[in-house]
């Protein structure tokens, strides 16, 4: 039986981390969307993770972690993360890469307000401004173009939207269930979801493209448990409004490895990022204090 135990800042050091790793992972993707359908490198990571996943468990010695209270949950989630997965990679085809990833930063507005009646979780005044101030930030960063509302763009909405209920499935799942075992079938459902579809969009992949698939698929794997303990320590509203500290971590890596520039729009948006992110660990330590001297009251 899994329990949460209310450790907000180390929910969000798990986030943080995750979303380092998941910067590094996108950075892969970018290279293999030219070649391949979104749908089969979708397939593929959630396959090759699905895996790893599974003989982490087995070389654990761990075979309870196969089992599950809440199957139609665990379906439920592998679905939404084969839609977010699936269109978020559409968009990135079909879109600038700065159009595509400031819509999918919608989900945390899409969490913190649907949060408080999903999950009766309770979404202060304060958290909303630190989540407008943080979209805000990305929206200086990312500068959308005027073009940008298309079919292309209804579907990274639809990443977003999808992402956003994951996440929120997330922390039902993980008041019962192991963070390997929500991890080990969310990319097992996920392929399955997407298996449909390989006959009409398969590829064959060389060798060395298949390599880069799998170490896609591993930190992927590695991105979800971390993603998992996050949720198992800070409520859904809290780890979700990290989402936009990603930003900095993809330019960060796209600095590194592509050799791009940070711009002036970007250092504004930082800033407010940053801002809000520090807001809201003060704000979560502030209300856990005051629960604290409640309780001994």
């Amino acid at each position: 039986m899994a329990s949460h135990v209310h450790r907000p800042l180390l929910g969000i050091v798990y986030i943080n981390v995750a979303l380092m790793i998941l910067a590094c992972n996108e950075a892969l993707i970018r290279f293999l969307t030219e070649d391949y359908s979104p749908i089969q490198i979708a397939f593929i990571r959630f396959f090759v993770m699905a895996i790893l996943v599974g003989a982490a468990i087995i070389g654990m010695r761990r075979p309870e972690l196969f089992k599950a209270d809440r199957w139609w949950l665990l379906v439920v989630r592998g679905v939404l993360g084969a839609i977010a997965s699936g269109s978020f990679f559409f968009s990135i085809k079909f879109l600038e890469l700065d159009d595509a990833t400031t819509i999918s930063l919608s989900a945390p507005i899409f969490v913190a307000a649907l949060s408080g009646w999903l999950l009766r979780e309770r979404v202060p005044g304060a958290r909303w401004g630190a989540i407008v101030l943080g979209f805000i930030g990305v929206a200086i960063v990312m500068r959308p173009g005027a073009g940008l509302f298309n079919v292309w763009a209804l579907v990274a909405f639809v990443s977003a939207g999808a992402y956003a209920l994951a996440m929120m499935v997330n922390r039902v799942l993980t008041r019962t269930e192991d963070s390997l075992t929500i991890v080990f079938y969310f990319p097992l459902f996920g392929s399955l979801a997407l298996l449909p579809f390989m006959p009409f969009l398969w590829t064959s992949t060389p060798a060395w493209e298949l390599l880069i698939l799998f170490v896609v698929g591993l930190l992927a794997g590695i991105t979800q448990y971390l993603m998992m303990q996050a949720y198992r320590f800070a409520a859904a509203n809290t780890v979700i409004t990290f989402d936009y500290m990603g930003v900095l971590y993809i330019a960060i890596v796209s600095y590194l490895v592509f050799a791009e520039v940070p711009s002036w729009n970007l250092m504004a948006g930082a800033a407010l990022l940053i801002g809000s992110g520090i807001f809201i660990i003060y704000d979560e330590a502030r209300q856990f204090r005051r629960m604290a001297g409640e309780t001994k009251a």
